[in-house]
């Protein structure tokens, strides 16, 4: 037979006490002390039980030698136990309850006197174990106690009364748990031990110089100032709801036998007026105990004052009930109060012992409810009202879920989540989804969910597999959104970014919710930028988030969040689709946000074209998708055009970033990114990013876009790194725009004008120096020395060399059928005019 760690440790306590001999006394008291120290209170009950059973006190008081050893085992015990606050029940305990051999601590007048004499006990142990056996649950025990504290009591507090205070006894060693024991039995007890009031006022008295520091003895030394509450504190009746349900549970589960049986079992213990309040307490401590009880003590008579003993025992133990039977103790209550109201039952199951703990526990309580209510509709809304136990509420709404085929609550009176307007609705078949139709259910475990018993754990299941229920159901709601409110609704957002058939309703819905409107957008907009962000920038999260918020007419609200990296993403792909103008967009923002601002983009190009920071990228780590070349231009122009009014190492990085945006036009060389037509011909995107135009405007509506916002100036206050407290007047008419020319002098292009004294001007040694010192942008080393091919020319030309040079670039840009030209042959028929003796060749180079 396999035994649990306690099962073990009191066997081998019962083998310990039982063969102690002289030779193995030190050695087992130490197992036995190792033992209880381990197990505790169990341990130590059953230890003392055993000594009691293997003591024999019918004697003289002379030990035999048979338990010799026992005997002084048990006299060390017992003046240990005065000082430990369950001295009382470990106790009566064993004397009420010894094994089956011992016969000699049946009730009699002379047991405790039996007792003093074989454990040689002291005038305070004689009290202490008169004063105990007062709490017998033996009737004869309690009587014979009170005649020998009558004999014994009235010596034992002169003796006390008139010690001297300079004694080195200390009260006769009074223990304050038996200090305390006297004082409430003298003052409050309902047994008159014969003790006249002046006795008690000076035991009070002496007690007091001895036991002024002890706070629980203080209402009773001074019982002058006593509360008149306190007047009555031993006289609470025994049928209060607490005792009742107490003494109901430590009967076991014999209680409800049958319905005869248990009717008889409540008229013994005082119960005569069933009230709601206790038959909700008995039936929620019979759900938490359905189990455990099997070892109780077996069912007595209380009217009778025989004990069972031996073979009465043993029959006790074969009729022992498994659990309790909830029918039996329904139809007793029936019986015995027929007008109870079960509604109010049901509404006073609010109370400390509900606590639900699996699925029997459920059953057990929801089947006595029914019960009671025979053909009554169960009032849900009691459950789903506040309560003050929230962990016993919320056990029954846990085991509710888990359990849907016991209690489904949409067969109940609720306040439905309306979802006639899901393009899919939810299974009508699935209790365990049904339950969530519920908006009452909701609710109540929103308001829970502040309670320190919740558990999350609770929504996984909606979360996996009606997510549009629960959505409709939060926002649905009218209480005031929660921290849990908020996280789910976060949580949900990102399902329906995906492949949900109920998305474009679900959004509706949210977006133009009847409560808390505003707050719902916002987590809703939230939600899709931290969608976007876990994705590490996918297009295709962009893309839904872009189409969700067109359908929603939300898309200059989610432009307005404060992730910048987001929004500039969610921008540049809007002004592809043409949803707005990004260079517009780009100026209000930095009117807005100023450097920050302006540092986002910076960072929001290094991660889409990292290419342009320089240096050599492995292919593996460009990003899947690239920035289209037209939004690359259009930025770094606008970009550029703020670089001589910012900090020096974020000018630096955009000068940077300009000088190798070539490299990566040139490297796609499908048009527009490369080269756009004008009305004055082929321009480079170079020149048109530079000048802060897109690249495909024409040259004249460029000149127009320089005059239009040459007094646009930033307001914005940006303290930089230089000492710059804003930043200045800004124009797009400082750059040097040619109105005719080849594609050559549209690449040389003018730069803002810098500060004297800014740090920009000073870099000597890196690619910018001849943009700063000639304002001719250098271009990368991929063209070789186009930098000096290109060269700005003096003087007029005539329109047929212009259309000539124009017909050579445009020929790099071509694709089958047309005629095409590689680049490196542009560049070496450019190399060979250059020095040609012919005057024709010589002109079209200079143009």
């Amino acid at each position: 037979m396999n035994l649990d760690s306690l099962s073990f440790a009191l066997s081998n306590i019962s083998y310990s006490v039982a063969n102690l001999t002289k030779k193995n006394f030190k050695s087992s008291v130490q197992e036995i002390s190792r033992l209880v120290t381990c197990h505790g209170l169990e341990a130590e009950r059953h230890l003392l039980r055993c000594l009691f059973s293997h003591v024999d006190f019918s004697g003289d008081g002379k030990s035999s030698g048979k338990d010799f050893h026992q005997t002084q085992l048990l006299i060390q015990e017992c003046a240990s136990i005065l000082h430990k606050p369950n001295f009382v029940s470990t106790f009566c305990y064993a004397i009420d309850c010894p094994l089956q051999q011992q016969k000699s601590l049946r009730p009699s007048s002379s047991l405790l006197s039996q007792l003093s004499k074989v454990l040689k006990l002291s005038s305070v142990q004689e009290i202490a174990f008169g004063l105990a056996l007062l709490h017998s649950s033996i009737p004869d025990h309690i009587n014979h106690s009170v005649n020998f504290l009558r004999q014994k009591l009235p010596d034992f507090i002169r003796h006390i009364c008139d010690q001297d205070l300079s004694s080195q006894e200390d009260s006769f060693d009074l223990p304050p748990v038996i200090a305390h024991l006297l004082l409430h039995q003298l003052n409050c007890g309902t047994k008159d031990l014969g003790i006249p009031s002046e006795s008690k006022e000076k035991l009070n008295k002496r007690l007091d110089l001895d036991f002024a520091d002890k706070i629980p003895l203080l209402p009773y030394l001074h019982l002058d100032n006593l509360d008149p509450m306190m007047e009555s504190i031993g006289n609470v009746p025994k049928s209060s709801d607490d005792s009742l349900v107490e003494v109901i549970q430590e009967m076991g589960y014999n209680f409800t036998a049958s319905v005869e049986e248990c009717k008889n079992n409540m008229t013994q213990i005082g119960l005569r007026e069933i009230k709601p309040s206790l038959v909700a307490r008995v039936l929620s401590m019979m759900a938490r105990s359905h189990t455990g009880l099997t070892d109780a003590m077996p069912l007595q008579n209380m009217n009778s004052n025989m004990v069972m003993w031996g073979g009465d025992k043993e029959k006790s133990d074969v009729n022992q009930q498994a659990t309790w039977n909830v029918e039996v103790f329904v139809q007793a209550v029936r019986d015995m109060a027929p007008s109870l109201d079960w509604k109010e039952v049901i509404h006073e199951l609010d109370n400390p012992d509900l606590l639900l703990k699996d699925r029997k526990g459920l059953k057990l309580l929801w089947q006595g409810l029914t019960l009671g209510l025979c053909q009554e509709t169960f009032p849900m809304d009691r459950m789903y009202r506040r309560w003050r136990n929230t962990e016993g509420q919320f056990s029954f709404f846990q085991q509710v879920l888990n359990c849907c085929d016991i209690v489904c609550l949409t067969d109940y009176p609720h306040r439905p989540v309306l979802t006639d307007a899901l393009k899919a609705p939810p299974e009508d078949d699935n209790k365990s989804i049904s339950n969530w139709k519920s908006l009452d259910l909701i609710e109540t475990l929103l308001c829970l969910s502040e309670s320190p018993y919740f558990k999350d754990e609770l929504f996984k299941f909606p979360l996996a597999h009606c997510p549009d229920l629960l959505i409709l159901g939060l926002i649905q709601t009218s209480r005031a959104i929660n921290p849990l409110h908020k996280e789910l609704l976060s949580s949900l957002i990102p399902i329906f970014l995906g492949n949900h058939p109920n998305s474009a309703m679900v959004f509706h819905l949210a977006w133009h919710s009847q409560y808390h409107s505003a707050t719902i957008r916002n987590i809703i907009m939230h939600a899709m930028a931290d969608w976007y962000a876990r994705g590490d920038g996918d297009q295709t999260r962009l893309s839904r988030i872009l189409d969700v918020a067109q359908d929603l007419k939300a898309l200059s609200m989610l432009l307005n969040l404060t992730p910048f990296l987001f929004v500039i993403d969610l921008a540049c792909l809007a002004s592809r689709r043409e949803y707005l103008k990004l260079d517009k967009w780009l100026t209000d923002k930095v009117r807005d946000h100023g450097e920050p601002f302006v540092e986002s983009c910076v960072n929001f190009l290094t991660r889409r074209s990292p290419q342009i920071m320089g240096g050599n990228i492995k292919e593996e780590n460009l990003p899947k998708s690239a920035l289209p070349t037209e939004t690359l231009a259009t930025m770094l122009g606008f970009l550029h055009s703020l670089a001589a009014s910012l900090p020096q190492e974020l000018s630096e990085k955009i000068l940077t970033m300009v000088a190798n945006c070539a490299t990566v036009l040139n490297k796609n060389r499908l048009p527009p990114p490369g080269v756009v037509k004008t009305s004055q011909g082929l321009q480079s995107v170079l020149s048109s990013a530079v000048i802060n135009s897109p690249s495909n405007t024409s040259l004249d509506q460029l000149v127009n876009l320089t005059s239009s916002v040459s007094g646009l100036s930033l307001g914005n206050s940006v303290k930089s790194s230089t000492g710059n407290t804003a930043f200045p007047p800004l124009s797009l008419g400082s750059f040097t725009i040619p109105s005719s020319g080849s594609p050559a002098k549209m690449l040389s292009v003018g730069t803002p004008a810098m500060k004297s004294g800014t740090t920009s001007s000073q870099i000597t040694q890196s690619q910018f120096s001849n943009v700063m010192a000639s304002g001719t942008p250098q271009l990368p080393t991929q063209f070789g020395d186009v930098g000096q091919i290109l060269t700005e020319s003096s003087g007029p030309v005539s329109k047929e060399i212009e259309d000539e040079a124009n017909g050579y670039f445009q020929r790099i840009y071509n694709h089958a059928p047309h005629s095409s030209l590689p680049i490196e042959d542009v560049l070496d028929m450019l190399k060979r005019f250059k020095e040609s003796p012919i005057q024709r060749e010589r002109v079209c180079w200079n143009s």
